[in-house]
């Protein structure tokens, strides 16, 4: 993939099936890949596991014009070497987050129902975390939080871009 600009990674999932708190918003990728495209040049690769399909095609749709999907359906092998070639990786408390660490990938984790001190970055990421003190709660199900799972609605765009952002450096800064 030849391009003059970062190659940033969107894993937009976060095992719904097991946990669907983890996940960030649709709107947030989508307006996250819209502000890095626009202001850092980026493309941007969504990434995912078979469970996100879906979920990468509705944000597909509404970013045909900065954004391509990687597919759902590479072995954890071919996901990791994948990884590995990104310039930034962004990425709710999932597989895909840890993976990316654990390949020296900048990333930035999204972090709402649980807790962001069990994740380290070695010193290669930044985590964006949820204002509301009920976090970490660990509840899996959105039905089960009496605040309807909002820590991760609340967690914005600027927020997430800023620290992707801070992690391309040169990109960022021209």
């Amino acid at each position: 993939m030849v391009h003059d600009g970062p190659i940033v990674g969107l894993n937009t999932g976060g095992n719904a099936a097991r946990f669907e708190t983890k996940q960030w918003t649709i709107d947030g990728f989508v307006h996250l890949a819209r502000m890095l495209h626009q202001q850092l040049n980026a493309k941007v690769v969504l990434l995912g596991g078979p469970a996100e399909g879906a979920r990468n095609a509705e944000i597909l749709s509404r970013t045909r014009d900065c954004a391509v999907d990687s597919g759902c359906d590479h072995s954890i092998l071919q996901f990791c070497a994948f990884l590995a070639r990104l310039s930034c990786v962004v990425s709710g408390d999932a597989f895909g987050l840890q993976a990316a660490v654990a390949v020296k990938t900048p990333t930035v984790g999204i972090f709402g129902p649980t807790p962001p001190g069990e994740i380290a970055m070695f010193g290669r990421g930044r985590k964006v975390v949820t204002d509301l003190d009920c976090s970490p709660c660990y509840l899996r199900n959105a039905s089960d939080c009496p605040r309807g799972a909002d820590c991760m609605e609340r967690i914005t765009v600027e927020e997430v871009f800023a620290a992707t952002a801070e992690l391309l450096g040169n990109w960022a800064t021209g």
